[in-house]
């Protein structure tokens, strides 16, 4: 019994399922670092100097960051941040 009343076994394993897939795709702390450093329109290299990392490694992050939101440009990973909070927008 899931101490749950009504829940019913097939919706648990429903939910820890969706749990398990977004906690796969969840952002690493690092990897949350270099979206905001690209959101606030900082190149590759401007964003190692920052960061204390390597251009390639920059290049990486962004990379697992574009296949994790799914976005196919810059610009879409901007977007993604601003919805999930990561990046608030300037007036």
């Amino acid at each position: 019994m899931s101490g749950y009343p009504c829940q019913d076994t097939q919706a648990q394993g429903s939910n820890q399922r969706a749990a398990s897939i977004e906690k796969r795709f969840a952002l690493s702390g690092r990897e949350t670092d270099v979206l905001r450093c690209l959101s606030i329109g900082k190149s590759n290299k401007e964003t190692s100097m920052s960061l204390g990392i390597s251009i390639k490694t920059v290049e990486t992050y962004r990379w697992r960051l574009m296949m994790k939101t799914q976005a196919r440009t810059v610009a879409q990973l901007v977007h993604y941040a601003i919805r999930h909070g990561i990046i608030e927008i300037q007036e």
